[in-house]
Order: structure tokens, then sequence, then C-alpha cells
């Protein structure tokens, strides 16, 4: 029992590790985006 809340912890913890680098990624690329717009106009 305490080796399976274990694992899932740490499965928990890469699972938010990989969803904070999708977000950060997505609001980087986002970013830049709206970044290469405002320098077209």
């Amino acid at each position: 029992m305490t080796q399976d809340a274990t694992n899932n912890s740490e499965t928990l913890r890469q699972i938010a590790i990989k969803a904070t680098a999708t977000v950060k990624q997505y609001f980087y690329d986002t970013h830049n985006q709206l970044k290469a717009q405002l320098t077209d106009l």
C-alpha cells in the first residue's frame, strides 16, 4: 500500500511538471506571436 502511494505521488509529480512545462511553452509561444503581430503593425 505504501509503495503504491509513493508511486502515485511520484506519477502525479511528473504529470504536474509536464503540465507546467506545457503551459509555460504555450504562453511563451503566444507571447512571441503577439509580439510579432505588434511589430508588424
